[in-house]
């Protein structure tokens, strides 16, 4: 079994990647979820629409959520991206746990 001394530079090395991406892809998917919605209500509704109505919620919500699927999308791709690859002097391994004759 593994401390979390011995994983702390793994989990560093994913950490700080994670936290940059999921940040610049949060506030990038929050515009673009914000000028899409807004754009579509501006034609549709018209202008002054946006001032009236529930827009500022839905867009808010909306937003978040692509935050988080962004999020989710970066942690999912790192954790891809590092198994099997030397961190220091340790490496991330996926085991199938069958294979390896445990319940």
């Amino acid at each position: 079994m593994t401390t979390m001394a011995e994983i702390r530079r793994i989990t560093w090395s994913i950490f700080w990647k994670w936290t940059l991406i999921a940040l610049i892809g949060g506030f990038v998917s929050g515009f673009v979820v914000g000028l899409v919605i807004g754009a579509l209500v501006a034609i549709i509704a018209g202008p002054g629409a946006m001032a009236i109505g529930p827009w500022q919620n839905v867009i808010s919500v909306i937003s978040g959520l692509a935050g988080l699927f962004i999020g989710f999308l970066t942690l999912n791709y790192l954790l891809a991206n590092s198994i099997g690859k030397q961190i220091g002097s340790k490496k991330l391994v996926l085991v199938d746990a069958f294979a390896a004759g445990e319940k």
